[in-house]
Parts: structure tokens; sequence; C-alpha cells
């Protein structure tokens, strides 16, 4: 029985994402962000997160966490302040809510994308 409860769960992890944990963030030129409000969302199964940022004068001015899917990582929310004391999204994880944290940061990354303009 166990044998099949076993190969169950191998064949549908990559069904469902969650073999897939790439918690890398992408890095970019902070000082392209241009000044505005910004959502972006990102996930990592079972984790995910949306979140709203504002930028004023080139500089991260608020972050909203609007949705954050976290399971037992509520205490990574707090990254959103280091995030803009620091700003820069090279801050540490909150311990014992890593992949919540990181998922935050790509959220948070993923929106500060769509701040810089195209080049093409």
């Amino acid at each position: 029985m166990k044998y099949w409860a076993v190969l169950f769960f191998v064949m549908c992890v990559p069904l469902f994402g969650a073999g897939k944990r790439d918690t890398w963030i992408e890095p970019f030129d902070m000082t392209r962000i241009q000044d505005g409000v910004y959502r972006g969302s990102a996930k990592n199964w079972p984790v995910a997160a949306q979140v709203e940022v504002s930028v004023e004068n080139r500089r991260i001015s608020r972050i909203m966490i609007i949705r954050h899917q976290e399971g037992k990582g509520e205490s990574a929310e707090v990254i959103v302040d280091a995030v803009i004391a620091e700003q820069s999204l090279d801050v540490d994880a909150v311990s014992g809510a890593t992949l919540s944290s990181k998922t935050i940061l790509q959220a948070i990354a993923d929106a500060l994308k769509r701040s810089i303009p195209s080049t093409a």
C-alpha cells in the first residue's frame, strides 16, 4: 500500500507544481524603477502572494500585501518593512518562514519589473 501512495505522490508532484521551488529572485537595476503603483504576484506551491508596490521619487514608498496564501508563513509578511528600509530585495528571509519570505520578495520583484520601461 505504501508503494502506491509514494507512486501517486511522485506522479502528482509535477501536475501541481510541488516540485517547483524556484525561489531565486532575478536581480535588476533598482535605479530604473519609475514612479507609480504596480501589482505583482508569485507562486511557490503551496505559497502564493500578490502585492501592490508604490514608488515615489524612484524609491519604494509602500508595499501592501493584497493576498498571501501562506500555510504557516504569516510571520514572513514583515519582510516588506525590510525591503522599504533597505530599498532592496537583497534582505534576509524571516526565520521559519523562508518560502513565504522568498515568495513575497518574488511578488515585489514582479511588481517592480512592471515599473521599468521596456527598451524594445
